[in-house]
């Protein structure tokens, strides 16, 4: 899934991570956190026209 378009969907996952305001907003995943050992699985994605770059959980991903 690297370099694919993503929109950030809700989530209790991403509400626990209390960034319920990234709902909506597109961005493209830059590395894969999904494997199925961890806790938490989710991406690291870069959002457009921005330098940040989050975790989103892998239950708040959308592609596009």
């Amino acid at each position: 899934m690297i370099n694919q378009i993503i929109e950030i969907v809700d989530s209790k996952e991403l509400r626990e991570l209390k960034l319920e305001g990234l709902i909506g907003r597109m961005g493209r995943i830059i590395e894969s956190l999904d494997q199925s050992q961890r806790k938490n699985p989710g991406y690291i994605v870069e959002p457009f026209q921005e330098e940040d770059e989050w975790f989103i959980p892998s239950q708040s991903i959308k592609t596009l």
